[in-house]
């Protein structure tokens, strides 16, 4: 089921769309009403009112707790340090040269909410420990993600995981090779006409089997036709 938004900045924020398209979702035909509805947020999205109304359309949610919550993210980094899980799981991959290795503690969080988050449903802190090398270089990351779904720990980490595939593989390529979130082309419909654009350019190179979108281009720069040969 794909749901569009448009959100025209400096009118309204991406919160306000965020809940119009649960509002959208949640309110869909029989066939999608009948359906388990799950949502995957970025940090911006964990606001009281938010949660609520996925609490009170019985949805499940994951998600990101950053630093900018100063009072849960404290909270939750003294639970990690005083506590063990209730349940653990692990993953390791290596794909493009890069070796990666996941980890995940679940353990309840809501007794340690203040007040103002008793209905948005919070049950579960997720832990998220990665570590490995990328481009040679080693690196190590922790990351926090709040939920009000009961899973085994492996269910949640393969949650998480493929909410950073969207971000990778999508919300990057189009913020950083395409510049959507600063257009050369401004007015009008061109910023939305130029985003439909780049979205058929991704599949594209995802279905040619690119390794990169740039590489797609590059290969695809003065092959027309065969580009044409994919709209017919």
């Amino acid at each position: 089921m794909v749901q569009l938004a448009l959100m025209f900045n400096r009118r309204e924020s991406e919160i306000a769309v965020a809940k119009r398209l649960v509002q959208s979702v949640t309110a869909a035909p029989t066939l999608a009403q009948s359906l388990p509805l799950g949502f995957s947020l970025d940090a911006l999205h964990l606001q009281v009112g938010t949660l609520e109304l996925l609490e009170s359309r019985h949805c499940s949610y994951v998600i990101a707790l950053k630093a900018n919550q100063k009072q849960l993210y404290q909270r939750a980094q003294r639970l990690v340090q005083q506590q063990a899980p209730w349940a653990q799981a692990s993953q390791q991959e290596t794909q493009h040269g890069r070796q990666t290795q996941r980890s995940i503690g679940v353990y309840p969080f809501s007794g340690l909410l203040p007040k103002r988050w008793a209905q948005a449903g919070l049950s579960r802190l997720l832990w998220v420990h990665r570590r490995g090398t990328r481009s040679g270089q080693a690196f190590e990351e922790d990351h926090f993600y709040l939920s009000n779904a009961q899973h085994e720990a492996v269910v949640f980490l393969e949650w998480i995981r493929s909410h950073w595939h969207i971000e990778n593989g999508l919300h990057w390529v189009k913020n950083v090779t395409f510049k959507e979130d600063d257009p050369p082309r401004r007015g009008g419909q061109a910023p939305i006409s130029w985003a439909v654009v780049h979205s058929f350019l991704i599949t594209l190179a995802r279905r040619l089997g690119m390794r990169t979108v740039p590489d797609c281009q590059r290969d695809l720069a003065n092959q027309v036709h065969e580009v044409f040969s994919w709209l017919t």
